[in-house]
């Protein structure tokens, strides 16, 4: 997903897994930058990230969002249930189901 503000270009993976989420989707999220002009990439998941991968991203100054933070910052919005609905559809729209996720 890329998202502009203004000028700030951002890329965002997101990664729907049962078990930690590794190095890869780090790679995947900073190889995308430039690709696609961005000064900014984040990866959010519903799970957790493994040690090597939140070492990858703080070298590489990529944001990581797991569950905990994931929660945390939709309930500092009072957004969450518009946020599942949102991603239902999201997930609808490439054949995944979340369902069981929340």
């Amino acid at each position: 997903i890329i998202i502009a503000k203004g000028n700030i270009r951002t890329s965002i993976q997101t990664k729907l897994y049962s078990s930690s989420v590794g190095v890869s989707a780090i790679q995947e999220v900073y190889a995308s930058l430039n690709y696609y002009n961005c000064s900014k990439g984040i990866v959010i998941t519903n799970n957790y990230f493994t040690k090597p991968a939140n070492q990858l991203a703080k070298v590489n100054g990529v944001e990581l969002w797991d569950r905990d933070k994931l929660i945390m910052e939709l309930a500092k919005n009072n957004s969450l249930s518009f946020v599942k609905c949102l991603l239902n559809k999201i997930f609808h729209l490439i054949n995944i189901s979340m369902c069981m996720y929340w």
